[in-house]
This record gives C-alpha cells, sequence and structure tokens, in this order.
C-alpha cells in the first residue's frame, strides 16, 4: 500500500523507510501502524528541532495516528 500511494503522488520512500518496513511483516497491521506513527514522529522531532512553526496533517482518515504522534511529542517535552 505504502509503494502505490507514493507512486500515485509522486514521492519516494527514503531508505531508511523501507528498511524499517521491510523488517516488518506486512501482513501485521498493528505493527506497520505503529512503524509509521513512530517514524513520523520522528519526521516531526526533526522538524520541530530546525525551528519548524508548527505541524500540518493530512489524517487520510487515520485521525487516531495524529493523535498518537501529538501524544508522544507532548510526553517528549518536543509540543
Amino acid at each position: 500500500m505504502t509503494k502505490m500511494l507514493s507512486s500515485v503522488c509522486g514521492a519516494a520512500i527514503s531508505a531508511d523507510l523501507q528498511k524499517r518496513l521491510d523488517a516488518v511483516d506486512a501482513e501485521d497491521k498493528e505493527a506497520v501502524l505503529n512503524l509509521g506513527i513512530d517514524f513520523a514522529t520522528e519526521q516531526c522531532k526533526g522538524l520541530l528541532k530546525e525551528g519548524a512553526a508548527g505541524l500540518h496533517f493530512y489524517t487520510m482518515d487515520r485521525g487516531h495516528s495524529t493523535k498518537q504522534i501529538i501524544s508522544k511529542l507532548k510526553a517528549d517535552g518536543d509540543l
């Protein structure tokens, strides 16, 4: 699904993300979801560290994931 979505929008999957995806059973939806949440949280931390004024999320009907990311950022003191 990730490869299909990235190809449709003309994006590339980074080598780091692809390596992480390859290490997870694609059929284990919870593991893939958690990997995505962790990866997105890391990206957000990097953006905020570099001075981003804020974050904007396109949830694509995945509001739960966004809530998890925000919770992790708050817990770690990044927000």
